[in-house]
């Protein structure tokens, strides 16, 4: 049977914070196939943004500690850098928010919600907090699981 949820939704208006009730009855298999290929999407950026980190650390360690070579080392690293660097630049950001945002427009279609500015993406990009976003697709796609399951999925993310 499916679960039944009301989303409290926190957003900002004019610098005060609101709150608009959704409320979420169907979650479709494909959304919840288009919400994995887009974690999925957020996983390799990630992995990418991590790797980038990784050397800025790396980097600043060699500076600190001046270990042997420590000069040739950093620019094997800058090199290595920069090539992660350009992944992160080419990166399709705008198609992970596209992506999301259809997601989003499904889930509220499906859902019979009439409030038309949950459908405007600027919205969802000056209002809404990305966590909260994040959170609000978790929970509305993700409600009929059983919450060990769902652990195990978000632990995955």
């Amino acid at each position: 049977m499916s679960k039944e949820i009301i989303y409290k939704l926190k957003f900002r208006e004019d610098g005060k914070e609101c709150i608009i009730d959704i409320f979420i009855t169907f979650s479709s298999r494909g959304i919840l196939r288009d919400y994995d290929k887009l974690q999925a999407k957020r996983n390799e950026f990630l992995s990418i943004y991590l790797k980038y980190k990784e050397f800025d650390y790396l980097i600043k360690d060699y500076k600190e500690e001046k270990p042997e070579n420590w000069k040739e080392e950093i620019k094997k690293l800058k090199n290595e850098m920069s090539q992660v660097e350009e992944e992160l630049t080419n990166y399709d950001y705008d198609s992970f928010v596209v992506d999301e945002m259809k997601i989003i427009r499904m889930l509220l279609k499906d859902n019979l919600i009439d409030d038309q500015r949950l459908y405007e993406s600027d919205f969802w990009d000056y209002k809404v907090d990305p966590a909260i976003i994040k959170d609000f697709l978790e929970t509305s796609i993700y409600k009929d699981l059983d919450s060990d399951l769902k652990k195990k999925l978000l632990e995955v993310e």
